[in-house]
């Protein structure tokens, strides 16, 4: 079984006689973590940020009153898990993605 390329950019494997093309895609999604195919993380940042902020509304709608105390504990389990998700993998090297996390974090 071998990969190879033909001139105009499309990828076929072969086996056993067998040519399959292997289509290309702008994003893919592995294990839970988006990639472009340019090895860039913008979207599993704003992806990332977008749930954060969603989860972070939906506690303040559902919560007319709490304490301080309370709403660290409701964010450090429901808000800061969907913005730390793989961060190892995609920490947010470009300055754009580490701001837009830093202003999340601000914001609360």
């Amino acid at each position: 079984m071998k990969l190879g390329a033909v001139d105009d950019g499309q990828y076929f494997l072969h086996d056993n006689n067998k040519q399959m093309e292997l289509l290309c895609c702008d994003n893919e999604k592995d294990i839970g973590v988006w990639i472009s195919k340019d090895l860039k993380w913008s979207k599993q940042c704003n992806t990332a940020a977008n749930k954060a902020m969603s989860v972070l509304g939906m506690i303040k709608r559902s919560f007319s009153h709490f304490s301080i105390e309370s709403f660290k504990i409701l964010y450090n389990t429901y808000v800061r898990p969907h913005l730390e998700y793989c961060v190892q993998t995609w920490n947010p090297y470009v300055k754009k993605n580490a701001l837009r996390k830093s202003k999340e974090e601000q914001q609360n």
